[in-house]
């Protein structure tokens, strides 16, 4: 899927809870306090998708996975790559404002709050074999 349309969706669904559909799985999460959970994937919701794309409009946040196969969440978050913005080194923390892409089939996805500045985030997820 084009990136221009995946940041599209993304600020399209800042008014929408969660959306879903064969190819593409989207929501938004919203915190508070440091290591607030945003958002929390059950298993199975993200099985089939193997790129997804998180953005948050405030605060920093990470990203916490679960292989599938595994049963127990990842113990260091995962690493970003920017895809907006000027860097091009990739993180374990975001920076507000940014798109950052990671990769890999999970069976579920953890993005929590990182700092004590209020965090809403955005994960968009889809197969990119478009199927």
């Amino acid at each position: 899927m084009n990136k221009k349309i995946v940041a599209f969706l993304v600020s399209a669904l800042w008014g929408v809870a969660a959306y879903s559909a064969p190819s593409i799985f989207a929501v938004k999460g919203v915190g508070a306090n440091d290591n607030d959970i945003l958002i929390q994937t059950t298993a199975g919701v993200t099985n089939n998708y193997d790129v997804c794309q998180v953005h948050s409009t405030a605060g920093a946040v990470d990203i916490y996975v679960i292989v599938q196969g595994s049963t127990t969440y990842s113990t260091t978050a995962a690493q970003l790559d920017p895809i907006t913005g000027s860097s091009t080194t990739a993180v374990v923390s975001t920076t507000a404002g940014t798109v950052y892409a990671f990769y890999g089939k999970f069976s579920r996805i953890k993005v929590l709050q990182d700092g004590a500045t209020a965090a809403t985030a955005y994960l968009v997820c889809w197969d990119r074999s478009g199927s």
